[in-house]
């Protein structure tokens, strides 16, 4: 099941724009009047480069904080240098020469897209047009990296099928209860308490109770039934108490409402 849950998903999603970003702005190569070949090297500059440019500079920001142990920046420092050692040969293999990386790495990004302009003989408006749009599909990628966007709700109303706990679903930031679908299928609904039971049910058209009471009983917990006790005035070990928190899955046999078989079949 580890497949559909959402974080899954938004991951999968995530990693097949990162694959398919260089087509997708090749695509637009001729609306935009552009060489194939230069989005590819601009696009791979932005997936290969650019990240590893501005993780160089946050390495180079850690050692210059005065708040450092020296065994932490010599770590520091190691990290910086393998990574400029990388960044170069990222750098050749697209086939730009730079004799020797920048101290200030801010303006590497520039020196190489500037570079990329004049081997294809772009225009500055063209190369405008043609960076708003790599950041455009960039900033998609930052948008799916980020926790804090809820995926969760935007899954739930477009899916036609969504699973999980009858507590889990009830997580206000999905939005379940703003919802209505045709069907709400709640297995072991015998074990489920009522308010869990409530959190499902309340999204549904039409529901569906599967399970069986004869088998386990809600699952309440001692300190729990006491303080229901405790709320209510009666005795934690009374019928009373028993009654109060007997199943509603169960409460419905006793109902003259609808009809009920004659034998129960079991695999």
């Amino acid at each position: 099941m580890k497949d559909v849950y959402s974080q899954s998903i938004v991951s999968g999603k995530r990693d097949l724009f990162k694959v398919d970003m260089k087509y997708r702005v090749k695509a637009l190569a001729q609306p935009l009047g552009l060489d194939e070949n230069y989005l590819e090297r601009l696009t791979e500059v932005e997936v290969s480069i650019v990240g590893l440019i501005r993780k160089a500079i946050r390495i180079s920001k850690q050692i210059n904080s005065t708040n450092r142990e020296p065994s932490e920046v010599a770590t520091l420092r190691k990290e910086g240098k393998q990574l400029s050692q990388v960044l170069s040969e990222r750098i050749a293999d697209l086939g730009i020469s730079i004799p020797a990386l920048p101290s200030d790495l801010l303006g590497l990004e520039s020196v190489i897209a500037t570079l990329l302009d004049e081997r294809y003989a772009v225009r500055p408006d063209e190369a405008k047009k043609a960076r708003a749009l790599i950041k455009i599909s960039r900033d998609m990628i930052d948008v799916l990296n980020t926790e804090r966007v809820n995926y969760d709700e935007f899954l739930a109303r477009s899916r036609q099928l969504v699973a999980g706990t009858c507590v889990g679903i009830g997580q206000r930031h999905m939005g379940i209860s703003d919802n209505q679908y045709d069907w709400v299928i709640i297995d072991e609904a015998a074990r489920s308490i009522a308010s869990e039971l409530a959190i499902a049910m309340q999204s549904g058209k039409r529901v569906l109770l599967v399970g069986d009471h004869q088998q386990l009983p809600p699952l309440y917990t001692e300190p729990h039934k006491k303080a229901l006790a405790r709320k209510l005035g009666i005795a934690s070990k009374s019928a009373d108490i028993d009654e109060l928190i007997a199943s509603d899955f169960a409460r419905a046999f006793e109902s003259k409402y609808g009809k009920q078989t004659g034998a129960q079949l079991r695999l």
